[in-house]
Parts: structure tokens; sequence; C-alpha cells
């Protein structure tokens, strides 16, 4: 019996199309669930699944045609690979091995966890990088191993390669025919004709002028990437045991490229005749693929990029906040249509029916949409300097004050708002400590100090009510006008702050 059912939030149904083109609309959460800390850990297949259910937040993709609605999503994949399981009846690593791995002789690969003892003593550490190197062992992904839990040897990968190359037949035998591996392979989402577009888990890919089909992988420790040319009967994988590996990601495949597959890109200049069509979208832009509902809604401030417009002509895209950026080049005769100043990456503007603005490509899944300015993360670091500014000061008078009071009920007041005015800096300070966390580092469970930022925000919430109605009496009473009125401000700040923490789901315990 299945353990999980998605909620009818939209008319239109998620379909297996939907969850392997990474266009199902659900939110992306990642943190607290992804990873057990050991295989005593591990849960039946499909619990994990359902209790971590991300939020619908669009209505699932219905037009391929456009590329708006898509979101890069692993829990999308591993509800995938639970949809095989439960419609053939057999557990997702049993028909791995019958289907795909015993007919392409993949003797030394497995999603299972933990792995096999055979295959064992053949895995490989893990290394983070830095002096002197950690080494760890095998990850345990819980349900989230159909969408990368997969261990695997170089020649395995081969054989895989070569099972996709020859459209499903690797020496005698097949594990898709070949109208399914044409399928799986050719372009099923496409934002726009003039760029990249998705296969089925294919991610497309024009490349001097040849089109390759390819993904990347990465784990806390691992990393790797897999390329293939059908049309050139050409493939490479690469794999990387350290994150040190990420840096090098692109790199091999760039430099064979343009050794054996080298082109001549038209020089391209930017004009001022673009300015008009590129002015509009000037902006701040974060991925589509992120979170809306929980507490992660906070990393948008770091994935966050600006759009910004230079003196030639040229589109910027940049991290927000920093100088300089990557240009991208428009032809007069497709504005919207850019290319990139060092290569022959390809983004595409646009502004649907929703009025949002969108920066398409270079991958498919991963499009960006323009923020309001209340989400930017200039104006929240603004915003988190006033709020500490204001509560710094507030808990400075309202502590003087206490003391000069000879009123109970007046001094009750004052230390009201001193504790409140504490309570919210606390906020604030545990805040910056989680950003400042490598959210790898939370795969397996959250931070304490995330659980300090939810517990300080619902005790502000207390002590602003109290503090609320402390005013309302004091209001009626003999108070004097200036501790009416500095109650007030305090008052309203700590409001306009339990607002700014409810709108960034950290008031009370938003997670995945």
């Amino acid at each position: 019996q299945a353990l999980l059912r998605i909620p009818a939030t939209y008319p239109e149904p998620v379909t297996l199309k939907n969850l392997l083109t990474h266009t199902g609309g659900f939110e992306v959460n990642s943190f607290g669930y992804m990873q057990a800390r050991s295989a005593a850990d591990l849960k039946p297949f499909g619990v994990v699944l359902a209790e971590h259910m991300p939020a619908r937040v669009r209505p699932p993709v219905t037009d391929f045609s456009r590329g708006e609605g898509a979101a890069y999503c692993n829990w999308c994949v591993a509800l995938a690979g639970y949809v095989v399981a439960q419609r053939t009846g057999l557990s997702f690593d049993d028909y791995m091995d019958e289907q795909l791995f015993r007919p392409l002789d993949m003797h030394h690969s497995s999603f299972r966890e933990p792995l096999p003892a055979a295959l064992q003593g053949q895995l490989s550490k893990g290394y983070l990088g830095g002096a002197p190197y950690q080494a760890h062992g095998l990850q345990y992904y819980h349900d989230m191993a159909p969408a990368g839990g997969l261990s695997a040897s170089a020649g395995d990968m081969a054989r895989f390669m070569l099972a996709q190359l020859q459209l499903g037949r690797y020496q005698d035998r097949r594990i898709l025919g070949e109208a399914s591996a044409r399928l799986m392979q050719s372009r099923q989402l496409s934002p726009s004709p003039y760029l990249n577009g998705g296969g089925l888990g294919w991610i497309e890919k024009y490349w001097n002028g040849r089109r390759v089909i390819w993904h990347p992988g990465s784990t806390v420790y691992f990393c790797s990437e897999l390329y293939l040319m059908p049309e050139e009967e050409f493939g490479l994988y690469v794999a990387y045991n350290s994150t040190a590996g990420r840096a090098y990601a692109g790199e091999l495949m760039r430099r064979i490229m343009d050794d054996y597959f080298p082109v001549d890109l038209p020089d391209m200049q930017p004009t001022q005749q673009t300015r008009p069509t590129l002015a509009p979208y000037a902006g701040v832009y974060a991925p589509t693929a992120r979170s809306l509902t929980t507490w992660e809604k906070i990393y948008t401030w770091s994935a966050a990029s600006d759009v910004a417009l230079d003196a030639q002509g040229a589109l910027l895209m940049r991290p927000a906040g920093s100088a300089g950026g990557k240009p991208w080049i428009a032809p007069d005769t497709h504005p919207a249509v850019l290319r990139a100043a060092d290569g022959d990456s390809m983004i595409h503007l646009a502004q649907p029916a929703d009025s949002a603005r969108y920066v398409l490509g270079p991958d498919p899944f991963l499009p960006s949409v323009a923020l309001d300015r209340l989400d930017t993360p200039a104006f929240n670091q603004g915003a988190m300097r006033i709020f500490g500014t204001v509560f710094a000061v507030g808990l400075l008078l309202a502590v003087l004050a206490a003391w000069r009071r000879r009123h109970a009920a007046e001094r009750r007041s004052y230390w009201l708002a001193a504790t409140l005015s504490l309570s919210n800096l606390l906020t604030l300070h545990f805040i910056k400590a989680v950003l400042q966390i490598n959210p790898l580092d939370m795969m397996i469970s959250l931070a304490p100090q995330l659980y300090a930022v939810f517990a300080l925000g619902l005790t502000s919430l207390a002590l602003c009510t109290a503090l609320l109605y402390q005013l309302a009496i004091g209001w009626k009473s003999d108070w004097p006008a200036r501790a009416r009125l500095g109650g007030c401000l305090l008052a309203g700040c700590a409001v306009a702050f339990l607002a700014w923490l409810d709108h960034w789901n950290l008031l009370g315990f938003n997670v995945a």
C-alpha cells in the first residue's frame, strides 16, 4: 500500500514526465532529512518521502515548450524511484539489480545502503578539502537514494554509457527499447528554441555547436560528471572523491571539446540598440529551485544574483551585492536572447502572462525569477541592521529607565521592554549564525542555532503581546508622554520584526 499521496493543491495532476523534467511545481527543501547518520537510522522506502513532502507552490507544467515552471528537485526524482517500486512490486534496489546492473554486467554498482559485503572493501573514502584532509565513508541517503545514492565503479559506468550510446543495447542484451531510449535522450522540456533543453533525466547542452546530454552529481564528499554525445558516439565520465573536485567541474570536458570538437564562434559586440529590451530585466533574481514555505527560504539571500546593464549595452550577471560580473550580449535581431561573451552558452529573458520576469538558461532545469524588493539580500541585510540598532538602543534605555522608576507597574513594563529587546537581539544573532553554517552540515539534522531562532521568535511573540497589553493599561494611567511614546515605538518595531520573521518562515518551527 502506498504511503504517499500528493495533495490536490492544483487541478492538474503531477505526471512522471513532470518528475523527470523537474516541472512538478514543488518547492525545494534539502536540510534536516536528506541523510541518515548510520544504517540503523534508515527507514523503509517511502517513509521519509511522505514525512518530508515539499509544498506544491506552482501548477505542474503542461506546456513543455516553456521553461518558467522548472525547478530542479531531488525529492521529485526520488519519488519517481518510489513509483517504480510501487508499480513493479519490487524494492527499488531489487528492481535496479534485475533491470539495470545484471544485464549490463555492472557487478560493482549498487543503490543499497549499507553496501553489500562484496562491495564494501572497494568503497573509496570521501575527503573534505583542507589540511589535513578528513576521510569519510558511505553516506546514507534514506529515500533520496534514487536521486544520488548510487555507488559504482568507473568501469560499470562505462557499460551504462555504452548502453545509452547504443540506444538501450549492450552486447546482445537490452535494458530499453530503441524508441524508449530515443525518447529518454530527446528534448522533452524546451524553455526556448534558442536554449538548451531537458530530456527525461538528461540535461541538454550545445557545446561548440555539438549536442551533448549530460548530468552532474554531487554529495557532501563526492562529485561526478557524465557526458554523452550520441551523434559522435562519444562519452566521458569523471568522478572525484573530494570536495575539491567541484573546482574542476566541467574543465576536462571543456578541454576535450576545444581540442577534438573545436569551433570558431562569431564575434559579438554589445550595442545600445538592445538596451530598451534589456533594461526592464535589470534587478535581483533567485532560482525557482528554492523553498517558499520553510525556514530554508532565507537561503534566497545567498542564491540571489544581480542582473544589470553596463555602459556598452551588455547584460551583467553576478552574485548579489558583488561587482563585475559575466557579460551576456544580445544581437539586434533577437534582443531577448543573449550569448555569453566568453562562450556559446545562451540565456533568454522572458516575461510570461503572470508578469514575473525570468532568466531562462543555460540550465533548463534552473531558471531564475526576479525578486520583489522586500525579498532582496540588500533590503534584508539593511532591515537586520536597523532592527539590531533599534533593539540595542531600546535595551539600554529600558534598563536605565527601569532602575529609575519607582512605580511598580511602570517598572515592570520597562523590564518587559528590555527582555523583549534582548530576545530580538538574540534572534538576530542566531539568524546570522545559521547563515554562517555550511548548509551541507545540516543534511542529517538541523543546527541548534536554528532551533534557538524558532524558540526565541515565539518568545518574542509572547513578550510583544504582553508589552502591548501593558502599554494599553499605561496609556489610560498617568504615564509620562515620553514613556508612552518610547513604548509604542519599541512595540511597533517589535511587531514589524515579528512580521519579518513570519515572512521568512522563522516564526514557529517551519521545517521541511
